[in-house]
């Protein structure tokens, strides 16, 4: 199974703390930046910070999938990693300071299914997927900046 990874960035006009609480607080507000891809956002536990756990619904392409995640606050003010407890998914936010604000970067990646499904996966959910996250980052960009 091969290993696949989505990346997505953006500059973002907003203080690297701002932009972090943003991205760390799982309550009703994220859903108000997630582009509509993303539905059913339910707080398990915690709303913030590590061990908070999650539900969605993510939609990309045709498929859509429940994702069932716990949060880890892996660097207290820059990094958020969340991990599907049902799946190899992870999706890792970073924050980084930049002369302009902040530099937001997305991670997504998980273990590829093998034969020909594999094939159609590699093939064209990365590119699905791309497009969701920029859409992610730049309804983050507009809900912080201003």
């Amino acid at each position: 199974m091969a290993q696949i990874r989505v990346e997505a960035k953006r500059e973002v006009a907003a203080d690297p703390a701002r932009v972090f609480k943003s991205i760390a607080d799982y309550g009703p507000g994220r859903l108000k930046w997630l582009p509509e891809n993303y539905s059913e956002l339910v707080d398990e536990r915690g709303r913030k910070g590590s061990d908070t756990l999650v539900r969605y619904r993510l939609k990309v392409g045709p498929r859509e999938r429940e994702y069932h995640m716990r949060i880890l606050e892996a660097v207290p003010g820059s990094t958020v990693v969340e991990t599907d407890t049902a799946s190899s998914m992870t999706v890792t936010w970073h924050v980084a300071p930049r002369d302009s604000g902040s530099e937001v970067k997305v991670i997504s990646q998980w273990s590829g299914s093998g034969g020909i499904g594999g094939f159609f996966e590699r093939r064209f959910a990365p590119s699905g997927l791309k497009k969701v996250l920029d859409q992610a980052l730049a309804g983050l960009a507009s809900s912080v900046s201003g």
